[in-house]
């Protein structure tokens, strides 16, 4: 994958990882910072919740739900930081931004080979190129620990970020067993 973003300052994995932010600048030049979930950031994440779409958040969530159940918000911000990462962008202070990725820690992709990617933009900022820098920066983190297999489950609804994917060379298919949805998937080995 070819980076369409620039690293201005920072690095994927610091000295101070899982904490260190780096900066970022899409490719219609926006600058904002990115750094792991740490569980203060909570309120924050809810805040950026709030201010998205009703049917953003249901793309994201693949339900209806209007606020975020604080426990979710927790669970959200107090990742392992080693099969789940939460990546949050910021701007001037404010959470404009988050990037979930998580592999599967039982059952049959406990072997770590596939991770589940989901971002989430406030209101304000979309259009910016930020989805697509959020993207690039989860699936380097998932290369970066050696997954083989980036995916994201979306509704066929959710026209946006499937065009965002495929154009990043992802591939579709089916989800099983619920025709409504979509597998979006690259394989980075």
């Amino acid at each position: 994958m070819t980076a369409d973003y620039s690293v201005i300052e920072g690095r994927l994995d610091g000295p101070s990882a899982p904490y260190s932010h780096t900066r970022l600048k899409t490719r219609t030049g926006f600058e904002f910072y990115v750094r792991s979930a740490c569980p203060a950031d909570a309120e924050d994440l809810g805040e950026l919740l709030a201010n998205i779409s009703d049917e953003d958040r249901r793309f994201r969530f693949l339900t209806a739900v209007r606020n975020i159940p604080p426990q979710t918000l927790s669970r959200m911000t107090a990742v392992d930081h080693e099969n789940t990462e939460d990546f949050f962008a910021f701007h001037d202070g404010m959470m404009i931004a988050t990037a979930m990725i998580a592999t599967a820690t039982k059952g049959l992709d406990a072997d770590r080979s596939r991770a589940e990617v989901a971002i989430a933009i406030h209101n304000k900022f979309r259009g910016k190129g930020i989805g697509w820098v959020m993207l690039e920066h989860a699936v380097a983190w998932a290369k970066a620990k050696g997954i083989a297999v980036v995916e994201s489950i979306e509704s066929y609804d959710n026209h946006d970020a499937i065009q965002l994917q495929r154009e990043m060379g992802f591939s579709s298919r089916p989800y099983p067993g619920d025709a409504s949805l979509v597998v979006i998937e690259k394989q980075l080995g």
